[in-house]
């Protein structure tokens, strides 16, 4: 089983309320005796060893993990544990954790620092994974890392289940490591592990991804170029429209935001932007899994000169072209932003609209 477990995991490409929100679930993650501390997982190629680090308080128990793998296969070293008591109602899985490890333990050297990894084990025999990035070299800690419930989850090739996607209800074990290609040495600390409905309260914005893809009617001619312009994300987008009927034409990109409603709004750079005559501004579309359509009201006016636009959410509303069944803007069903143009030209025009370092803002 280890093998199918250690091929499928593979690195995947890894916001302000207001108010204090009284909090109805903290269920911690605990060793099988129901004892504060977690248990080593199976080491799948991996010497590894234990130690309990107690806190202040019972709570603030640590499990530090070490770990040492001596070939160039990829590996997984855990730590398991078990909810204590039911996690209906929990929003996350949040944990506090320390990581010091050697990247080439053959010649002691610092690289990358290795994944985390997160497996959740259903009582029917599913299995799910999420991948952690942790940015940076060498060691890093206390950070504090959160595992949003409604995010995306991979499913494991060796569970044994037909879900179609994770089932809380179900999780009855949970596994809290480092993944990586060795040969790799070192420690992984992690406290404070716990399921919780906890608010998000982001202290930075949220990059969007600069995967963006063309969208028009099909009589529009276009082309996009995507770069990376002093460091920030660019999207170059020409089109030409034939005049007198409506045309619509953009760019959209995958949004991959689990708590986007922890978030303030949108905002994006432009420079170089030209609209065709007739056209007011910017379409700007935030659009849900169901393909609801939600544009800004105020549609940003176009400009050659390099702004800023900035777009709260309040400000998005339903596009009357578009139907919702609920006729909200559902911000956890978003999943593409989309930036353009639409309209009708009095004759045949181009246009250009550049947009830069896209994001999300508390």
């Amino acid at each position: 089983m280890w093998q199918w477990l250690v091929a499928c995991l593979t690195a995947l490409p890894a916001g302000d309320l207001m108010g204090q929100e009284r909090v109805g679930v903290s269920v911690p993650l605990v060793n099988i005796d129901g004892s504060f501390g977690l248990t080593a997982a199976p080491g799948f190629g991996m010497e590894v060893s234990v130690e309990i680090v107690e806190g202040k308080t019972p709570e603030l128990t640590a499990t530090r993990l070490t770990f040492s793998n001596q070939d160039d296969e990829r590996r997984i070293a855990a730590l398991e544990g078990v909810p204590r008591g039911p996690i209906e109602g929990a929003r996350a899985l949040a944990f506090e954790c320390w990581l010091d490890a050697k990247y080439n333990s053959l010649r002691d050297t610092w690289g990358p620092a290795p994944s985390i990894a997160a497996l959740f084990f259903e009582n029917d025999g599913g299995t799910w994974y999420q991948i952690l990035k942790a940015s940076g070299t060498g060691p890093f800690g206390p950070s504090e890392f959160r595992i949003p419930l409604r995010g995306t989850f991979n499913r494991a090739l060796f569970a044994s289940d037909t879900d179609a996607a994770i089932r809380w209800e179900q999780v009855e074990r949970v596994w809290l490591g480092v993944v990586d290609d060795g040969p790799l040495k070192g420690a992984f600390e992690v406290r404070r592990v716990r399921f919780t409905d906890e608010p998000f309260h982001p202290t930075s914005a949220v990059w969007i991804d600069n995967k963006w893809e063309v969208s028009q009617d099909p009589a529009v001619r276009s082309e996009l170029s995507l770069s990376e312009g002093d460091g920030a994300p660019v999207a170059y987008f020409e089109f030409e429209i034939p005049g007198g009927r409506h045309m619509y034409a953009m760019i959209r990109t995958p949004v991959d935001v689990s708590e986007l409603d922890a978030y303030r709004g949108l905002r994006f750079g432009t420079v170089l932007t030209e609209l065709p005559e007739g056209i007011d501004g910017l379409l700007v579309m935030l659009i849900e899994k169901d393909g609801s359509q939600y544009r800004a009201v105020s549609a940003p006016r176009a400009s050659r000169e390099q702004k800023t636009v900035t777009i709260s959410f309040s400000e998005f509303e339903r596009g009357s072209w578009s139907k919702d069944e609920n006729d909200r803007l559902d911000l956890d069903q978003v999943n593409l932003v989309a930036i353009g143009m639409h309209g009708t030209t009095p004759k045949a025009a181009k246009g250009t609209i550049v947009v830069i370092d896209p994001q999300f803002i508390p």
